[in-house]
């Protein structure tokens, strides 16, 4: 809901050839249709997440709608038509958070009215914060921004042997790193992992639309694997504590 109206394409657009191919030449890649890829949930289930974590979210509330945490892809580019149509002078992808009900519709915050939604451009972030692939120069003279990060799931996962799952993941094609997720009006909290050596290494994502929900990346990403694409957590052995991918 959070993105502009602008940027949202109509069911008779959608079967448009001719619209499809224009809207990539639009001149300002803030003005390009956006389309959604891979959604993932992320249910905030108290008996297998930390309640941190989903206090973080209900801000407490016992009562709380929210039932689950949506992560997705948003991006100016899409096959839609089928291979061989080329692709936008600009290519960019976004990461998609959302709060949902037990019904999968969005929720809206109580106070402000706003749906609790955001989108937000890692791929931007960690270009200002001069990550890059170890295998590319440092020189920002010779980067440009690209899309390192694309279909982003957010995994919670356990550390310091917790009985429950107690730091969130974010796993983007082969990068992880551990975040923070946090509603607007959250206590202030350390995350499991935050040992307070690596402030200097802090992520804090800013939303490219919407609002209510921050998002703290509290290292640089890690490859897990190169030119890994579409990867899924899991665990396996007693108490699942042998997590593989």
């Amino acid at each position: 809901p959070s993105v502009p109206k602008r940027r949202r394409m109509t069911l008779d657009q959608v079967h448009n050839m001719t619209y499809f191919l224009e809207v990539r030449e639009l001149p300002n890649v803030d003005d390009q249709p956006l389309y959604v890829y891979n959604p993932m949930l992320l249910p905030l289930n108290k008996n297998f997440l930390d309640e941190a974590i989903i206090n973080d979210l209900t801000l407490g509330e016992q009562d709380s709608p929210i039932a689950y945490v949506a992560a997705f892809r948003l991006s100016n580019f899409a096959n839609c038509h089928g291979p061989g149509r080329g692709v936008p002078k600009i290519f960019r992808n976004y990461l998609g958070l959302a709060l949902l009900d037990k019904d999968l519709n969005f929720v809206k915050d109580p106070t402000h009215g706003n749906y609790l939604d955001v989108m937000i451009d890692v791929n931007q972030d960690i270009f200002e914060v001069d990550w890059t692939p170890s295998v590319l120069p440092k020189n920002r003279t010779k980067r440009v921004v690209k899309p390192w990060m694309q279909d982003c799931q957010l995994i919670a996962a356990r550390i310091h042997y917790s009985q429950k799952r107690n730091q969130l993941i974010l796993l983007c094609n082969e990068y992880a790193w551990p975040v923070l997720l946090q509603r607007e009006g959250a206590p202030t909290r350390k995350a499991p992992i935050d040992d307070g050596k690596h402030d200097e290494s802090k992520i804090f994502f800013k939303n490219k639309y919407g609002r209510g929900l921050h998002l703290t990346g509290m290292r640089m990403p890690n490859e897990l694997m190169y030119k890994g694409k579409n990867m899924h957590y899991f665990t396996a052995g007693p108490g699942g504590f042998c997590p593989g991918f």
